[in-house]
């Protein structure tokens, strides 16, 4: 499929004004009863090539589905830093107080284009199916093939009550990526099963773009909140524009950025004094703050955890940032001697574990021994990224991995003997225990 689209609104016009569409992107069957209410709402910024080939892709497949429909275009104004997350949870905010009744919310990406319209939008979704849909998951961009393990990225459909159960999306993450990552792991955290259409249907043609220089890669803030009271019920934003246009309806948000970005942005690390004497120092690299310690962890790919040490106080250059990659981040054994020294170390502490670390932890037991059963095996960064693709595989029931040697994941339908070891770390699903 051509993903290179470039049309003129007249074009947009020319295609889509026969089609009974009313202000504000609103279309229902004219002579039936659709099956399904549905607000698809998509995050925007500067993206109008992309927005012009969604709408002339998008109208004529919800009106082949018979679907009610709004397709709801939502825009960030303020800050300059786009947070697609919390635009996302002002656009369901909206929809509940206009009263726009829905029995699915389905938010999608922009620059993503369905190739077979035989994937039926929110097919599946009620109230009573504690169920997400993931639409975004066999994109064209990675040859039509499962992508970065545990992300819910790209689209979804959920029914709006779930959806508020969760408490929607994050609103600390600024920048490029984090947002779906974090999302995923409250789905899981509710015990909700994630659903996946076939591959064969569900195939999603993506639109190239330039990344945005104002929006670089994930930044946020505000690590003291637990993920669970962050979200939907929280956001503060104001509305700047409302429009309800031919094609769709658009919101302008203002998000509060004096109370969402901090001068220290990451949320996915939990603070504590002391030093993990314990945990192996993965690499040591001299840095002149805390945040610069920080983003060498951020940028490097199996550090699970960091500590900072300023050497010297009288010198501003002068730091020690030692990076972590055993899994979990500083054990049980480590953070029990970093509490107990961490009055007697000066201007030392950890900012440690990575919000998916502590999820991975929720989901599986490590067992220090080697679990006799390999069904598959597949290279990978770190134990972190065995323990993602695993807990999207409802086959997978563990995996084993040998702590500070990145390389290859045994996956495993169960464990049938763990048999000890002091080389090799295999991690159970709590659910098959």
């Amino acid at each position: 499929m051509q993903t290179v689209l470039t049309y003129s609104w007249s074009q947009v016009d020319q295609e889509l004004r026969d089609l009974g569409i009313q202000p504000g992107g609103v279309w229902k069957p004219p002579s039936c009863q659709a099956r399904t209410r549905a607000i698809v709402v998509v995050p925007f910024r500067d993206r109008f090539v992309h927005l012009k080939a969604f709408l002339i892709h998008t109208h004529p497949i919800l009106q082949r589905q018979m679907l009610d429909y709004r397709i709801v275009v939502v825009e960030q104004h303020l800050p300059p830093v786009f947070n697609k997350a919390a635009v996302m949870n002002a656009a369901f905010l909206e929809m509940k107080s206009r009263g726009w009744a829905a029995d699915c919310v389905v938010f999608h990406d922009v620059d993503l284009l369905m190739e077979d319209d035989r994937h039926i939008v929110c097919h599946g979704v009620n109230a009573t199916r504690r169920t997400f849909h993931h639409y975004g998951a066999y994109l064209s961009k990675w040859n039509y093939t499962r992508c970065c393990g545990v992300t819910i990225g790209g689209g979804f459909a959920v029914h709006p009550s779930h959806f508020e159960e969760v408490n929607g999306f994050t609103n600390y993450i600024f920048g490029w990526g984090g947002e779906d990552d974090d999302f995923y792991y409250r789905v899981l955290r509710h015990h909700y099963k994630m659903i996946r259409p076939s591959r064969i249907l569900a195939k999603y043609a993506t639109i190239p773009h330039v990344s945005d220089r104002r929006n670089p890669k994930m930044r946020a803030s505000k690590s003291k909140n637990a993920p669970e009271r962050d979200g939907v019920d929280s956001l503060q934003y104001t509305l700047s524009r409302y429009a309800e246009t031919e094609y769709y309806t658009w919101l302008l948000i203002d998000l509060n950025a004096t109370d969402l970005m901090y001068e220290y942005p990451t949320p996915i690390y939990g603070q504590l004094p002391g030093k993990c004497e314990l945990s192996p120092t993965w690499v040591s690299v001299d840095v002149n703050d805390d945040d610069s310690c920080r983003r060498e962890c951020e940028e490097r790919g199996p550090c699970t955890a960091y500590h900072f040490e300023k050497r010297n106080e009288m010198k501003v250059e002068d730091g020690r940032c030692s990076l972590k990659s055993d899994w979990p981040p500083c054990g049980i054994d480590s953070l029990l001697i970093a509490q107990g020294k961490s009055n007697e170390i000066d201007s030392s502490y950890i900012k440690g574990v990575d919000l998916k670390l502590q999820e991975m932890a929720v989901l599986y037991s490590a067992y220090e021994a080697d679990c006799h059963k390999h069904d598959t095996s597949r290279l990978s960064s770190s134990p972190l990224r065995c323990s993602q693709t695993c807990a999207t595989d409802d086959r997978c029931g563990a995996f084993s991995y040998v702590p500070g040697h990145p390389g290859t994941c045994w996956f495993k339908s169960k464990c049938s003997k763990l048999v000890p070891s002091s080389t090799t770390k295999s991690y159970v699903k709590r659910s098959f225990l």
